[in-house]
């Protein structure tokens, strides 16, 4: 009979001994599956975050009437014809004071000297485009302050000189031209 008792005691302490192990392997599944949702719930957000902020290309896209399966062909004219412009509306033109009232830092006076540095024959077509529109004269002092820029950069012909006269542009001369490729 002791050793009845004693087999049932050994039988015991495995059974509780492989609760103890299960109940480990069960905490692991437990924490394994409460890091996937919480990975899916990071995830939904990072959707909802994506959805809210391209809401507003999608909507310009629904009022310009691209989002459509089809477009009648008058709009199609329109839209044709308004890519070929410099600007939607034809009143929005930026005037050279509006320039210098937003170049606090003076990049675009320094960009306009550096231009001129360059011999004309060695400018890319947007570089040309800037100094074109310098070359006609204007009655207003926005429009001498770039023209004079574009003097100093001509008689220098350094750009060391242009980057201490334009002392507040803290960009570096890559900085400034990979700005000017975006425009």
């Amino acid at each position: 009979m002791m050793a009845r008792s004693a087999v049932y005691q050994v039988l015991v302490i495995l059974a509780l001994s492989a609760l103890v192990r299960a109940g480990g392997h069960f905490m692991r599944l437990a924490l394994m599956a409460m890091m996937g949702l919480m990975g899916m719930w990071l995830m939904h957000k990072l959707a909802q975050d994506y959805h809210h902020y391209m809401k507003p290309a999608h909507a310009a896209g629904k009022l310009l009437g691209l989002w459509k399966r089809s477009i009648p062909d008058q709009e199609i004219e329109k839209l044709k014809l308004e890519s070929h412009l410099p600007f939607v509306n034809e009143n929005a033109y930026i005037t050279f004071a509006e320039i210098l009232d937003y170049d606090q830092s003076q990049c675009a006076r320094r960009l306009v000297c550096e231009i001129g540095t360059t011999p004309y024959y060695q400018l890319n077509a947007h570089e040309k485009t800037i100094m074109n529109i310098l070359r006609f004269k204007q009655k207003n002092d926005a429009h001498s302050v770039f023209r004079t820029a574009a003097a100093l950069g001509k008689i220098t012909k350094d750009t060391r000189i242009c980057k201490n006269y334009f002392s507040k542009c803290k960009l570096s001369e890559d900085q400034m031209k990979r700005i000017m490729k975006v425009f």
